[in-house]
């Protein structure tokens, strides 16, 4: 995370195990914003941690992800 906003990044975005990663700041991205490029069984698991103030409420659209986790079976 850092390292992420080191370089300027404003969100961050995960699909993961809310329990763990709402240790570390992160919430669930809910229905208004950046949606998964799939669905995902547990809504829950998508979730977002602001790095810049305001950030989520100016993202919006569908996430693309790097071609390597494209594949359905990675979401």
């Amino acid at each position: 995370v850092r390292r992420l906003r080191d370089a300027g990044s404003a969100l961050v975005l995960v699909l993961g195990d809310p329990r763990y990663y709402g240790r570390h700041g992160f919430v669930p991205v809910g229905p208004a914003g950046p949606q998964p490029p799939y669905a995902i069984e547990m809504p829950e698991a998508w979730q977002v941690r602001e790095l810049e103030a305001g950030a989520l409420a100016r993202a919006e659209g569908m996430v693309r992800c790097a071609e390597s986790l494209e594949d359905p079976a990675h979401w």
